[in-house]
């Protein structure tokens, strides 16, 4: 079966938080799979996901459960912090200038400029 890279990483991720894993935390090993599988070394790819996934699950465990130097100073694994930005961001949006807020909409919905014999020209921005 042959499927996209898009496809297989939301395999993948998916695959570890339904065992456990938060989706940020995920993704990291995901990603690196997914890059590692068409190199032609499958033992190094994905093949891994369907074992490791219980020790990511429980490595994650681990960390956040250990002894802390700071009481007050939680204990964080790459993801955490991304996972709360990103947290952040959904709930009160993301700040984008005007002007790149009014390029993306036009890559998007591009303006007509002008007319030519009925047809709309538009632009691209692209010179």
């Amino acid at each position: 079966m042959r499927l996209s890279a898009a496809e297989t990483t939301r395999l993948g991720i998916s695959a570890l938080t339904a065992a456990g894993v938060p989706q940020s935390a995920a993704a990291l090993p995901v990603d690196l799979l997914v890059e590692v599988e068409p190199r032609g070394h499958p033992s190094h790819g994905l093949l891994r996901l369907p074992t490791s996934a219980g020790a990511v699950s429980s490595y994650l465990d681990s960390v956040h459960g250990s002894d802390r130097q700071e009481p007050h100073v939680p204990v964080v694994v790459p993801g955490d912090r991304a996972r709360r930005r990103r947290a952040a961001a959904l709930a009160s949006g993301i700040e984008l200038p005007d002007e790149l807020h009014k390029r993306l909409r036009s890559l998007i919905a591009p303006e007509p400029v002008s007319t030519l014999a009925g047809v709309a020209l538009r632009e691209t921005g692209r010179t």
